[in-house]
């Protein structure tokens, strides 16, 4: 309902965390990582916005939520470019910031397409999923989640990254695409999502001032 009212569908991007099932077709180890590191209940489905346990249940409640984040000029911008080789995706990531701070970047693979019966669907579109979570860069679990720090950064300055992933033979690659993220110091020892943007896999993104 919320990706067909066109005055939000272009403010947010969506995580699909399949962690529930070990059996469940789109289930993955980064989504029960992220799932554990964010605390969530073991009900399902729950959603939680900017990497955060904050929740909401209600379209009102979402609106709201994306309401409250959302900025008309993004404070970071994004370029991307990857590739495959053999097993292999490699990512490049470029940051340019408008605001100084200290910055993280973080890149997430995403498959669609994902054929699996949901319990209690009333629709035959509600047993294929998108967005579903596959993995994470990052050698540890806080670069695989928050991203890499890449420092403190001055109005104007870049920072980029480097990572690979290694990719599942069960997942199909023509089906993914990379979330990549840029957050920045709240001050308080957390972070904040400052832009996410979707790179193709294969495909070069260039800095988007939105």
């Amino acid at each position: 309902e919320l990706a067909g009212d066109e005055s939000y569908a272009s403010k947010y991007l969506l995580v699909a965390s399949h962690s529930y099932n070990y059996d469940d077709a789109a289930y993955s180890s980064a989504a029960s990582t992220l799932s554990r590191a964010l605390n969530l209940p073991g009900y399902y489905p729950w959603l939680t916005f900017n990497l955060t346990t904050n929740e909401a249940s209600y379209l009102s409640e979402i609106k709201a939520g994306i309401d409250d984040l959302h900025k008309d000029v993004a404070d970071v911008v994004i370029s991307a470019v990857s590739v495959i080789t053999g097993s292999i995706l490699k990512v490049k990531v470029q940051i340019k910031v408008a605001k100084e701070n200290t910055y993280r970047i973080a890149a997430w693979l995403l498959e669609d397409n994902i054929y699996a019966p949901q319990s209690g669907a009333t629709a035959s579109w509600q047993n294929t999923h998108n967005n579903a979570l596959r993995a994470m860069a990052g050698e540890s679990k806080t670069e695989q989640i928050y991203g890499l720090k890449v420092g403190t950064l001055q109005p104007g300055a870049k920072a980029s990254m480097e990572s690979e992933i290694t990719l599942n033979e069960s997942w199909d690659a023509d089906n993914c695409k990379l979330l990549i993220i840029a957050s920045s110091s709240d001050g308080l020892g957390d972070y904040d999502v400052a832009n996410c943007i979707i790179a193709p896999i294969g495909e070069s993104v260039k800095f988007e001032y939105n």
